[in-house]
C-alpha cells in the first residue's frame, strides 16, 4: 500500500508511479491511497490497472487516518509506504494499527522537510519503522536529526529508461556541440545543483 499526498506532475509523484507500476509488474498487489484526486499521475497509475483511492474527503487528520485504516484492513498490505514526507505519520499510524511494516520517505535533504513541517517535523521523521531517502545527504542529515542509522535506507530515484530510448543522440559530435552535464530541477539548495 502506498500513501501519497498528491499525484501531480512532479518528481516524487513520478517515483510513486514508477514504484507502483514496477511492484505490479513483478507480481505484487498494489493499492495507492491519495489525499488529492484527479491529478496527472493518478491517471497513469489507473491506466496501469492499479486502484487509486481518494482519502482526502475530510480536512481532519483523524478522519483521513481512519479512512486509510479502513482501506488497509480490507487490502491487507504487507508494507505501508509513504511516498511523501508529510504522509509519513499516516503510514506509521496505519502500520502500527494493522501490525504491518511502515516505511516513510525523505524526498529532499531531511533538514528542509523537518523545518518545513514545523511542530510535526520531528514526528514525521521518526514515526515510521524505516525511512527511504532518495539521497545520501538526506540519510546523513536524518542521522544528525536523531534517526537511527539502521532504519535509514538510500533508495535513489528511478529512471524510466523506456523514455530515454526515444531520444536520438548522434555519435561522434564535435567538441563544441557536446553537452557535458545537464541539470533539470528547481534551483534551490536542497536539489544540490552545486
Amino acid at each position: 500500500m502506498i500513501v501519497a499526498g498528491n499525484l501531480a506532475k512532479g518528481g516524487a509523484e513520478k517515483q510513486i508511479y514508477l514504484l507502483a507500476d514496477s511492484l505490479l509488474k513483478n507480481g505484487n498487489s498494489v493499492c495507492v491511497v491519495c489525499l488529492r484526486r484527479g491529478e496527472y499521475y493518478q491517471r497513469k497509475i489507473e491506466n496501469a490497472r492499479i486502484a487509486v483511492q481518494w482519502v482526502g474527503q475530510s480536512p481532519s487528520i483523524l478522519a483521513r487516518c481512519l479512512e486509510i485504516l479502513r482501506i488497509a484492513k480490507k487490502f491487507q498490505p504487507d508494507v505501508i509506504y509513504s511516498g511523501h514526507f508529510y504522509c509519513n505519520l499516516y503510514a506509521a499510524i496505519t502500520g502500527r494499527l494493522v501490525a504491518r511494516l511502515s516505511i516513510g520517505s525523505l524526498r529532499n535533504d531531511g533538514v528542509h522537510e523537518v523545518q518545513r513541517n514545523g511542530k510535526w517535523g520531528a514526528a514525521l521523521l521518526q514515526a515510521a519503522d524505516a525511512v527511504f531517502a532518495n539521497s545520501q545527504q538526506a540519510c546523513w542529515n536524518a542521522i544528525d536529526l536523531g534517526r537511527k542509522p539502521e532504519t535509514l535506507f538510500y533508495f535513489p530515484n528511478a529512471i524510466d529508461v523506456a523514455e530515454m530510448a526515444e531520444v536520438d543522440v548522434p555519435e561522434n559530435l564535435p567538441d563544441d556541440q557536446r553537452v557535458s552535464f545537464l541539470f533539470l530541477g528547481r534551483l534551490i539548495s536542497q536539489k544540490r545543483a552545486d
